[in-house]
């Protein structure tokens, strides 16, 4: 039986480093689809926009060529991974749910032993580290939450709601428990949180996947600034890209990044128009996010057999 590991985020999660981590595997018969060097990488980039974005008709007329393109391609062990999946700002477009079940179908249609992997981190962090990192995306929906205590201040707001909801690893869980309730923790369904990573991955690879340690063992994973506590941040206060995302449906323009340099000097910050986001994390914010998630922090905890009290749920 051929065997598929789908990796569906988090974004700021180290799940970047594991992509990175997975295209440097070299391993007879096995196949991993996100990289640029296979032949049929230009196909399937493709395949991947008709799963993720046609309605539901479209889709439906595409099904026996998805279906094809993965028989054909396939190895015997596979890895797809996209943080597509849990992007809270692709809502318009990317139905979760749907997505993954698309997913799941195609692959037990084809027979396959079915593994998913979610990377995840402390959800205080993980709210800074993406509001910084998104932040014209979300100015983008909602101009006028423009500061991380806006942010908290909205929480209600279609979009920020959105994106704390879709931070809940929990419910994130149950809602692939829904698509398909012969999924196991640790059996089928894999976290690993950001701390773990290096240890955790390996493991996964060399039990579920059956990769040999030894060769494995020689490729490592580096994780880059997703680790990093972030706290004073620099970003342009205008980027011209903003007015082209709303024109973007596939996020093709990639905005301006965070910028965290020039910290210190006031001048060219304001020659080059950079504007200071101070993502903090004070006591209040800290109650809140603690109290919003403990309990399912806990539950997910106890499924999967982790030790998550870094994360100081329990404040």
């Amino acid at each position: 039986m051929k065997k598929i590991l789908l990796h569906i985020g988090y974004p700021r999660c180290g799940s970047t480093s594991t992509q990175n981590y997975f295209n440097k595997l070299k391993f007879e018969d096995l196949t991993y689809f996100e990289n640029k060097q296979i032949f049929f990488s230009d196909e399937y980039i493709k395949i991947k926009e008709k799963i993720f974005f046609l309605n539901n008709k479209d889709y439906d007329l595409s099904k026996n060529e998805i279906i094809d393109f993965f028989s054909r391609c396939m190895s015997n062990i596979n890895i797809i991974s996209d943080e597509t999946f849990l992007y809270p700002t692709n809502y318009k477009l990317v139905d979760f749910e749907r997505t993954l079940d698309r997913f799941l179908n195609i692959f037990t249609h084809l027979n396959c032993e079915i593994l998913i992997l979610i990377n995840i981190r402390d959800p205080k962090i993980l709210h800074i580290s993406y509001f910084n990192e998104m932040y014209h995306r979300i100015i983008q929906h909602t101009k006028y939450i423009d500061t991380f205590d806006s942010y908290f201040k909205n929480y209600h707001n279609k979009i920020i709601k959105r994106i704390f909801d879709t931070f809940n690893f929990n419910e994130i869980f149950k809602k692939i428990i829904k698509l398909n309730n012969n999924f196991i923790p640790n059996k089928n369904i894999f976290i690993i949180p950001l701390e773990n990573i290096n240890e955790k991955l390996s493991q996964l690879m060399i039990h579920k996947l059956n990769l040999n340690s030894t060769k494995l063992n020689s490729y490592n994973l580096q994780v880059l600034n997703s680790s990093k506590k972030i706290k004073n941040s620099y970003i342009r206060n205008y980027d011209w890209s903003c007015f082209f995302l709303k024109y973007d449906p596939y996020h093709k323009i990639v905005p301006y990044k965070v910028q965290k340099f020039l910290k210190n000097t006031r001048l060219p910050n304001k020659i080059f128009f950079f504007k200071n986001i101070l993502s903090k994390l004070d006591n209040d914010k800290i109650k809140f996010i603690n109290n919003l998630y403990k309990n399912d922090l806990i539950e997910i905890e106890k499924k999967f057999h982790l030790n998550l009290k870094n994360y100081n749920y329990y404040y």
